[in-house]
């Protein structure tokens, strides 16, 4: 999300310099690390773009070698077996792939850049957007989470996850009504790793209220861009994130993430 050109990143900002390692910086939580991947951020990139490729007239085994052949992804070759193994299991999804098969208008990829207001934009990637015999659409999102269970039960994780990302399939429901001028009637979370498709609330109250937080959370940014204040939420999360050095001061730097006081 971004602001029109009355909006400015401050140049008298100091970044100071990270004295911490590559591969310190690259940390990710523990619950996310898949255990054997090098980097389980390229290996959801993999397995999106070959969902992006997969068809009918092409195996997963030949979607993984033209996918490998991509010099980004050649570190991952030894892992393709388990790229093909999930991206095999959604194609069997015979209720996805119907609404696949049936769809009249099919994006895949669709980059977009759209207005929510005369100053705030939207800019995304959505992964699949199927247009039904009605001239409706539907969106489609894939993720790569790891997916907890307790004694066989997804539920809570689901529950999280289906929270973390409800905001960005609804705010891509109404960046794709704006440019489309075609209602989104579904949107849905699929979920790899367990191949399960989830489905997003897209009533016109959930819509409205999405669309007021995306215009208060641009407002909060310009703000914070205006006096260099970006409003810190520290947690978990700090100890991996790559902005860490910019974003907490002097004093926090270098502390343990558990005593750092929020603000």
């Amino acid at each position: 999300m971004w602001l029109k050109e009355d909006a400015f990143f401050p140049t008298d900002v100091e970044f100071p310099h990270s004295d911490r390692t590559e591969e310190e910086g690259n940390n990710e939580p523990e619950d996310e690390k898949i255990k054997g991947y090098p980097n389980t951020l390229l290996f959801g990139s993999m397995v999106h773009k070959m969902c992006e490729w997969m068809s009918e007239e092409q195996s997963a085994e030949d979607v993984l070698a033209h996918v490998l052949a991509e010099p980004m992804f050649s570190e991952l070759r030894d892992y393709g077996e388990e790229a093909v193994r999930l991206v095999r299991a959604l194609w069997q999804n015979t209720e996805f792939i119907a609404k696949l098969k049936s769809s009249k208008n099919t994006k895949r990829e669709w980059s977009f850049l759209a207005p929510l207001s005369d100053s705030v934009f939207l800019e995304g990637v959505v992964d699949l957007l199927l247009e039904d015999e009605n001239g409706a659409y539907h969106l489609y999102d894939y993720k790569t989470n790891q997916v907890k269970d307790i004694d066989g039960d997804f539920s809570e994780s689901i529950a999280i996850i289906k929270e973390n990302y409800r905001l960005q399939l609804q705010w891509y429901a109404l960046a794709i009504e704006k440019l489309l001028n075609k209602p989104v009637v579904s949107a849905q979370l699929v979920l790899v790793r367990i191949n399960q498709i989830i489905e997003i609330p897209l009533s016109p109250e959930e819509l409205n209220s999405a669309h007021k937080e995306a215009l208060s959370l641009a407002l909060s940014m310009e703000t914070g861009q205006n006096i260099a204040d970006y409003g810190k939420n520290t947690g978990k999360h700090c100890e991996y994130c790559p902005y860490r050095d910019i974003c907490l001061n002097e004093s926090e730097r270098g502390i343990p993430v558990e005593n750092h006081i929020p603000t």
